[in-house]
């Protein structure tokens, strides 16, 4: 059985697992935040005690959402940081990650890059790689990592055995109305996925997709 988890970099990256239906699992840590990549590896190393931002911020970019920020993690959905059922929810979302990290299961990590620098995330990967070999050593697992704001959504390539490269063509700046078509939009990457067993074979690269850079996701 193969298990999705979003590793963010926005909640956009959940939203089309849940709209194709390829996970039915409760939430995970990283669904509904806008994070760094440099966090997610912190998270890791530190068993999740760098989670909770200790210098918070107010995002005044989303008028329609009270945001907090922190050094890697973005809350706009309310986040109340001393609300005790809150709090049990990190927890419990925790457990759950350790529990399918330290299962018998395959894990296919997805990430789309949220900052226009997309070979600093893309190098963050490679370490993010290590980190779970690892801590997890007896996960089998690939990430995927999505780039944004391209010309097609198709596979690009891979780095290693574990790592691999897609383009997401998606429409920037996005509405609600886009976000409720997010499944729509990851549609190849997912079924590229399911008709290739990334675990055992790795495709030949796309030399004929040329990546732009991406603009930068929020949400």
């Amino acid at each position: 059985m193969v298990q999705y988890i979003s590793i963010g970099g926005w909640c956009g990256t959940r939203i089309a697992l849940d709209q194709w239906k390829i996970t039915n699992e409760p939430h995970h840590i990283f669904d509904f935040i806008r994070s760094s990549s440099k966090g997610i590896i912190d998270c890791l190393q530190t068993d999740f005690a760098s989670f909770l931002p200790e210098n918070k911020q107010v995002d005044t970019r989303f008028v329609k959402w009270k945001a907090t920020i922190g050094e890697h993690f973005g809350f706009y959905h309310g986040e109340n940081f001393t609300d005790k059922s809150m709090l049990d929810s990190i927890d419990r979302k925790i457990k759950r990650w350790e529990h399918h990290c330290h299962s018998d299961k395959k894990c296919i990590f997805v990430r789309t890059c949220v900052l226009p620098d997309y070979e600093s995330e893309l190098e963050d990967m490679k370490i993010l790689e290590e980190v779970i070999t690892k801590k997890y050593p007896q996960l089998s697992f690939i990430i995927v990592f999505i780039l944004p704001d391209q010309e097609i959504t198709a596979y690009y390539n891979n780095i290693g055995n574990k790592i691999f490269m897609f383009g997401l063509h998606f429409p920037f700046p996005y509405t609600f109305e886009h976000l409720g078509m997010l499944g729509e939009h990851y549609k190849n990457i997912f079924e590229f996925i399911s008709e290739n067993d990334l675990f055992d074979s790795i495709p030949p690269p796309r030399d004929n997709i040329k990546l732009q850079t991406p603009l930068p996701l929020f949400g």
